[in-house]
């Protein structure tokens, strides 16, 4: 039980990092500067980048939050 109640954790993070990485993108073609979103999508990404730290979906999450933060000067 030990392994799988991580990895549904885990699983359950990534969940929750993409489903607000969805929500900032949205977020952000009315208000590029909701701060809401940015400290929510970013909070939920810290989390599940710290149960999966290698995992490919997320390090792209990061890299386009990034981005999108530099071309938005924050």
């Amino acid at each position: 039980q030990g392994e799988g109640a991580l990895n549904a954790a885990a699983a359950l993070a990534k969940g929750e990092a993409v489903l607000a990485y969805a929500e900032l993108l949205r977020a952000t073609q009315s208000y590029p500067g909701d701060e809401a979103a940015w400290a929510q999508a970013m909070a939920a990404l810290e989390a599940a980048m710290a149960k999966l730290p290698n995992d490919p979906e997320l390090q792209d999450i990061a890299g386009v939050l990034e981005q999108l933060a530099g071309l938005q000067g924050l």
